[in-house]
């Protein structure tokens, strides 16, 4: 209960898991609960599905693969009146994405990282970010960075994780992007 496991993929993760279940099981540790190895948006999914309603979402939020992110862009960009033959939805979808895995929001970077992202870009990703809360999801990249949030908003509930993990082990750590950093990091 004091250890968690992270790793990037499904299969890394399963494997993992499978191992350490076994070499418990050799030794007669019994196992009452789920232990606490997965990816970095399992782990992400767990923490936000007990604590989404302090980022005001509502308890039951849907997940939003590529291609439902990808069909929200392209509302936002008709809905702004930009040009999707000038300005590629899928161009704008990287963009959000990249942000995201720098954890960057629309509000950090009106105001500390202007130069970050171009104006037209900064106007979907916000427009984006206001849609996607009304749908009450969240993208893949979301759940890394608004359990990022979550624990930058409440240091308690910060400390409560960082008091209950006494280790952390990353599995191929030399993948990581910056949000994986930051999460790692708190």
């Amino acid at each position: 209960d004091e250890i968690l496991c992270m790793t990037f993929t499904n299969k890394a993760a399963r494997e993992m898991e499978s191992r350490i279940f076994q070499l418990l099981t050799s030794l007669n540790i019994p196992v009452y609960g789920q232990l606490w190895i997965s990816t970095f948006h399992s782990f992400c999914v767990r923490i936000l599905k007990q604590h989404i309603t302090l980022l005001d979402y509502k308890p039951y939020f849907t997940i939003y693969d590529s291609s439902d992110q990808l069909s929200l862009v392209k509302k936002v960009v008709q809905t702004l009146g930009i040009n999707d033959k000038l300005y590629p939805p899928k161009n704008f979808q990287a963009r959000i994405s990249n942000a995201k895995m720098n954890g960057q929001t629309p509000e950090s970077i009106k105001k500390n990282n202007r130069n970050f992202m171009d104006p037209k870009t900064l106007e979907v990703y916000s427009a984006y970010e206001e849609a996607i809360k009304k749908a009450n999801a969240l993208d893949f990249d979301d759940l890394l960075l608004k359990t990022h949030e979550l624990f930058n908003m409440y240091p308690d509930l910060l400390l409560d994780y960082q008091k209950k993990f006494k280790f952390v082990m990353v599995d191929a750590y030399q993948d990581p992007n910056h949000i994986h950093y930051l999460l790692v990091k708190q």
